[in-house]
């Protein structure tokens, strides 16, 4: 018995003084890293991120991100929006408080459409875009969004944009709560500046073609 009461202490003893490992990589392209680094990490969670976007670029983009940050400031979610011009932004964090952060990435690509549809439109402007059409809603995206603001990506130069569309329930919940005119940042990875936006459910789709 005394035996079991030492064995269990010394391992209480050792958790108490294991310190968290976390792997970092500061902007890696997709399945790839760089600067890739396991390092202890002075908070208490690892992050994980995955981002699919053409927000930022002409072209589309995806990137690796991953950090030890305290709890308190990760988000996890997935949070997305399809609008039109074929224009999407999607990002998913995984927060974990060990160094085997999995990721299942998004399971989806974002040409693949769900039942939904929702009124879409998108501008370089900080106010307002015209609704000219709707459009199918890729699958995760059940709520129509209004935003108009300014975006950020780290390393990325500010973009202006204001757009009617579809956008998944995590990243409604999020931006509905940003304050207005101040730029608030997503796991120091994503900033959003918020001038206007809101949400609604998406409606069924009368139509089974796409943007």
């Amino acid at each position: 018995m005394k035996a079991l009461l030492c064995t269990g202490l010394l391992l209480a003893l050792f958790s108490l003084g294991a310190t968290l490992q976390c792997t970092t990589c500061q902007y890696g392209l997709k399945n790839y890293c760089e600067n890739r680094e396991a390092h202890s990490c002075p908070a208490d969670t690892c992050l994980k991120g995955v981002l699919d976007n053409n927000i930022f670029s002409q072209y589309r983009e995806q990137f690796n991100y991953s950090d030890c940050v305290d709890s308190q400031e990760c988000h996890p979610g997935y949070f997305g929006f399809a609008t039109a011009m074929r224009k999407y932004f999607r990002v998913k964090f995984t927060c974990c408080h060990s160094a085997a952060c999995i990721e299942d990435g998004f399971g989806m690509h974002p040409g693949r459409y769900g039942p939904l549809e929702c009124p879409a439109c998108f501008s370089n402007s900080t106010t307002d875009c015209e609704s000219m059409t709707a459009r199918r809603c890729p699958y995760k995206a059940t709520k129509c969004i209004t935003f108009g603001g300014i975006m950020k990506q780290v390393g990325k130069s500010e973009v202006a944009a204001a757009f009617k569309g579809c956008a998944t329930p995590d990243f409604c919940n999020y931006i509905t709560t940003v304050p207005k005119g101040v730029m608030q940042s997503l796991n120091n990875w994503v900033s959003f500046n918020v001038n206007r936006a809101a949400c609604f459910d998406a409606q069924s789709s009368s139509y089974t073609s796409g943007l």
